[in-house]
């Protein structure tokens, strides 16, 4: 059956960089599964990609595949969606992998289809649905998601122009993480793409001499911009991306704001997931923002908000645990 629309999620692997700024709570689990909301990032993005209509979704990386097996067993069951791992032999940047796997990645999609392309460690309630509709609509080879952000935090991320400062339009101006302050302005590192992007793609590979990895930060996007192929979309949903412990949390927070069947009790504050399978003291007080992974052990009289609880954890009885990861 052909498909109107199929994800790609960029995983990147053990020795990229984020993974390194992850640490220590990246030595022992990948970073995309790493839990955010009371699940692991990854499965949080799956579910938003099926939401949107995607029941083929591929995870691009190069983490070693014994790592990544079970949980893509386990999950594409549990979600009833098709996962499929595309191992990188060695790391191919950003459009290296979306490139080199073409033929699997468009293999039953509809000619117009639309390719959601996005990084394992961003996080937001994004509108996928909102996106592909304003995708269609530019015409274009890809569209941008975008989110406003402050100055000096923009150096961080690609700074993008839309024209006329429309909510969308065509991408006049993209950087990647520019020296300087450029615009507030910035990209999620969420995409959609139209099948011709892979034309894009060949044309790119064929006029570069060197035959290293190509980024769609720095090659791709500013020849799109260039031809006028390059259209965005700001959106007003909040976004984090994972980089640190810290932002770990902030992350967990969105998607428990969005999560149904939340714990509930005289003894929970705001938005609380607790696992089935951790065991809770009715005495202690737990919230906001809070997550108990699986087994954990919360004894009477702690008070733990904003914070993120690890599976088979425990926590002795009157213990204060604020804004960590335990």
């Amino acid at each position: 059956m052909s498909e109107k629309a199929v994800a790609v999620i960029l995983l990147g692997g053990p020795n990229k960089g984020t993974s390194y700024g992850f640490r220590p709570l990246s030595i022992d689990l990948p970073k995309p599964l790493f839990p955010v909301g009371g699940l692991p990032l990854l499965q949080q993005q799956i579910r938003t990609c099926k939401k949107a209509g995607c029941s083929e979704i591929f995870l691009l990386g190069f983490y070693p595949v014994e790592e990544m097996d079970k949980f893509i067993k386990t999950t594409g069951r549990k979600e009833d969606v098709s996962l499929r791992y595309l191992f990188e032999f060695e790391p191919l940047s950003t459009s290296g992998g979306l490139f080199h796997f073409r033929d699997q990645i468009q293999k039953n999609l509809k000619e117009d289809g639309t390719i959601f392309f996005m990084n394992c460690d961003v996080c937001s309630l994004f509108p996928l649905e909102k996106l592909e509709k304003v995708h269609k609509k530019g015409g274009k080879h890809s569209t941008v998601l975008c989110v406003n952000s402050e100055m000096e935090s923009s150096k961080q991320y690609g700074n993008i122009f839309i024209k006329n400062n429309e909510e969308s339009g065509i991408v006049e101006h993209y950087v990647e993480k520019p020296e300087n302050c450029v615009t507030s302005t910035i990209s999620c590192g969420i995409y959609a793409f139209s099948t011709s992007i892979f034309d894009v793609l060949k044309a790119i590979y064929k006029q570069t001499s060197s035959h290293g990895p190509i980024s769609l930060e720095r090659d791709v996007f500013p020849a799109l911009c260039a031809s006028e192929e390059l259209f965005g979309l700001l959106s007003n949903s909040p976004f984090v991306q994972i980089k640190s412990a810290a932002s770990a949390i902030s992350a967990s927070s969105l998607f428990l704001l969005g999560m149904k069947n939340l714990s509930t009790g005289d003894n929970i504050i705001g938005e609380v997931f607790i696992h089935p399978t951790a065991t809770v003291d009715s005495g202690a007080k737990l919230g906001p923002n809070v997550t108990i992974g699986a087994g954990a052990i919360v004894e009477k009289g702690t008070r733990i908000k904003n914070a993120i609880v690890l599976e088979d954890c425990h926590i002795q009885e009157h213990t204060l645990i604020m804004d960590s990861v335990i």
